[in-house]
């Protein structure tokens, strides 16, 4: 059984309390306990069992955001292997438990979608309490997991399938009221343990909401509004345009550019008018297109592109389509992807060696929009989802000396080379390709954030302390201000009592422990007893020598330290009583006691501070957010480096970047950053939806040429 930390545990067990009676009341139709002939012996509880099964998965499912994540098989699988292994582990699935999978996987997407920002809150405060991040899929109340737990323990009460689709079900139907209500349960428990009571929803949206799911629904965004400024009608409601209408007005706006704008003629395959050549005829004669062939650099090994040729131009080149007249979707759409290929070459942020590949998925990609009358409408089409994970991936990629050994661009070439291969006779191959894409990835980025977290975690421990050391400072500043503390009992503060002050701030971020406000009352006290007021010293002592052994400190020179303080306390509080005296004496024969010695503070050092320049790139500095990427150039290197921000350490304001392996790169403050971007050291990239802006650049390109 798993040994949970004390906050993890609480909620474990509080989860348990939550679900456990929830799902043994849905799994009714499997805990019936039938008994074959006249047995009238009791039969097994499956009641009991199906609990404590519920409840062991839960448990593992809590343990295992605590373990790391292991290093990945050194052995790769090839695309085509990696793809045959996931079909055939569908082929030994019987029928019933394939409907039994998908109905697990469609019931977490459900309650996903409508659950997302508070089981994002519940995962921060999780990883807060472990002190390490964990994917959102990981998270032990995920509905996939909890779904998965649940068809488990069905399966394990019962073998009858009708049973089990009866429970799963009902479980189903239980969870969308009560999953909410347990999230909530759990979110404020945590939280009247002040454990991340004030989450900025802005910051947990961009913790968990920057993956290939908000990539989609930004290009979803941008194509509706795109579809509103090719029709001209509203993006939303009744009156919204239909993706039909997008098609028909793109190809207006081709037509009128071509015949406005004479650079449009590179991007335009046929001028014949006339009766049309059927679609099917223009894509028979585009399987007799060659590429060109591939140029590599001898020295790297990566592909070189060719930055004059067009997709047009390759098709009058190499087809007879010039000969005949196309119909205004064939042509549109040639001419569109023509235009958005060309600016594909002139992204500045994607990495050269991706280019040509991206290159190669001209022809497919035509293919399937010549197929698809909606396909410039459709956001979620897997060969546009393709083209903008690779943009995006070779965003934050950089090449290494040899082709040969970097995985990262041979997995690329793989994905490209089998839609090259597959996609006449294969339509699911772009979404294949993109899952295959999208899981080599994540694995590196999980081996990645390894190392990241460690640097995360030593940048968060330094910052911790050096915030502990300044309320340490503060707080020992405040309470001896003014006062004409004696040379041992200010040694004693500074060199002994500060460690003490500074294990408790550091602990408690908040300042509100037992521990630290003992020892603040402590302080309190010996300060008081320092300028001779009168102090049980037995007491004050007492607990002092307490609080020092418990940190560890040496018994001898703890001894020897505190038998000298409290002399001289004792002097203090004897010359203290005789001045009392000294006072009551002069004023019982009329005299005025001379005046306290005024106690001067030394006046503190300034410090040279730098000019602050606030402007423009000082509020884009307060606007950045983790995960996002930039291209950094560093003075002491000619080189452009991929860089991302791991972190900002809320102790000390500052900015953490890693590389895409995980390593350090960059750290500073609000002001060194605004420094780097004004400078043009720091560059942001605009990583994502590639597609769907070079979409949206050529269409104000057309509007503006016609």
């Amino acid at each position: 059984m798993a040994v949970l930390p004390e906050k993890l545990d609480k909620t474990y067990k509080l989860a348990q309390t939550l679900l456990v009676p929830a799902a043994k009341r849905a799994a009714g139709p499997v805990l019936v306990n039938f008994k074959a002939g006249g047995d009238n012996r009791p039969g097994p509880d499956k009641g009991a069992a199906f609990e404590q099964q519920f409840s062991d998965l839960l448990l593992a499912a809590f343990a295992a955001i605590l373990e790391r994540p292991k290093p990945a098989d050194k052995k790769k699988k090839s695309a085509k292997e990696e793809r045959e292994e996931r079909i055939s582990k569908l082929s030994l699935l019987s029928k019933e438990e394939l409907e039994a999978q998908l109905a697990v996987e469609k019931q977490g997407r459900q309650l996903y979608e409508v659950n997302q920002f508070a089981l994002s809150c519940f995962s921060m405060r999780l990883e807060k309490i472990i002190s390490r991040p964990f994917l959102l899929a990981d998270n032990p109340l995920h509905p996939k997991q909890l779904a998965t737990m649940f068809n488990r323990c069905a399966e394990g009460a019962s073998d009858n399938a009708n049973s089990r689709s009866a429970a799963v079900a009902s479980w189903n139907k239980a969870c969308e009221k009560f999953y909410p209500e347990v999230l909530a349960e759990l979110n404020n428990a945590l939280i009247r343990q002040r454990v991340l009571p004030d989450l900025d929803e802005e910051a947990v949206n961009n913790r968990y909401k920057h993956g290939r799911e908000a990539e989609k629904q930004k290009a979803e965004a941008m194509r509706k509004e795109l579809i509103s400024q090719v029709t001209g009608k509203p993006a939303e409601g009744a009156d919204a345009a239909k993706p039909e209408e997008m098609v028909e007005g793109l190809a207006q706006l081709v037509k009128n550019a071509s015949l406005q704008n004479p650079e449009m003629q590179k991007h335009i395959v046929s001028t014949k008018t006339g009766p049309a050549i059927a679609t099917t005829d223009v894509i028979d004669a585009l399987r007799d297109v060659k590429q060109p062939e591939v140029r590599i650099n001898p020295e790297t090994g990566y592909r070189e592109a060719d930055m004059q040729q067009t997709l047009a131009s390759l098709l009058k080149a190499s087809t007879n389509l010039s000969s005949f007249a196309l119909n205004d979707q064939t042509q549109g759409s040639i001419a569109l992807l023509s235009m958005m290929f060309e600016k594909f070459k002139a992204e500045e942020t994607i990495a050269q060696p991706i280019k040509p590949l991206l290159d190669d998925l001209q022809l497919p990609i035509l293919k399937k929009a010549l197929k698809d009358e909606n396909f410039f409408a459709d956001a979620e089409n897997s060969a546009q989802q393709l083209v903008n994970e690779i943009a995006k991936a070779g965003t934050h990629w950089t090449p290494k000396a040899n082709a040969a050994k970097d995985n990262f661009y041979k997995k690329i070439v793989s994905i490209v080379e089998d839609v090259k291969e597959r996609h006449e006779e294969n339509e699911e191959v772009f979404e294949e390709n993109l899952q295959t894409l999208a899981e080599f990835v994540e694995k590196e980025e999980q081996r990645a954030a390894v190392l990241e977290e460690r640097i995360l975690e030593a940048e968060q421990a330094a910052a911790r302390a050096e915030a502990a050391r300044a309320r340490v400072k503060l707080a020992i500043a405040v309470r001896t201000s003014r006062k004409a503390i004696p040379p041992l009992t200010r040694q004693f503060i500074n060199q002994q009592w500060e460690p003490v002050l500074f294990f408790h701030y550091n602990k408690d971020e908040q300042g509100e422990s037992e521990e630290l406000q003992k020892a603040l009352a402590d302080l309190e006290l010996l300060i008081e007893a320092g300028i001779g007021s009168p102090v049980n010293l037995k007491d004050l002592f007492t607990s002092m020598n307490k609080q020092m052994t418990e940190l560890g400190q040496e018994k001898a020179d703890r001894e020897h330290t505190l038998k000298a303080l409290l002399d001289e306390l004792k002097t203090q509080r004897i010359n203290a009583e005789r001045r009392r005296l000294e006072e009551e004496r002069m004023r019982a024969e009329g005299k005025a006691p001379p005046a306290a010695a005024e106690v001067i503070e030394p006046e503190p050092e300034e410090e040279e501070t730098p000019d602050v320049v606030v402007d423009q790139y000082t509020a884009q500095v307060a606007s950045l957010r983790p995960n996002s990427w930039y291209h950094y150039k560093p003075e002491d290197s000619g080189e452009i480096q991929k860089i991302k921000l791991a972190a900002i350490i809320k102790h000390n304001g500052s900015y953490v970047f890693v590389s895409r392996e995980g390593m350090k790169v960059l750290t500073g403050n609000q002001h060194d950053i605004a420094g780097l971007l004004r400078s043009g050291k720091l560059l942001m990239v605009e990583d994502g939806i590639l597609f769907d802006r070079a979409l949206e650049s050529v269409i104000g390109t057309l509007r503006s040429a016609s």
